[in-house]
């Protein structure tokens, strides 16, 4: 099972998910990509700080 890291091109929300995704968690908007290696580093920065 492959988690993606995702970008909504709205809010700039990071989030991830096992099965695709078409919609912003955040804000709801359908402007979502996979994220980039920078946006993917700063997402995992982020979920070590959580922890």
């Amino acid at each position: 099972m492959s988690v993606t890291v995702y970008a909504c091109e709205n809010c700039g929300f990071l989030f991830s998910r096992v099965s695709e995704c078409d919609q912003c968690p955040d804000c709801g908007k359908r402007l979502i990509r996979k994220a980039n290696e920078d946006e993917i580093a700063e997402f995992e920065k982020r979920q070590e700080e959580n922890f």
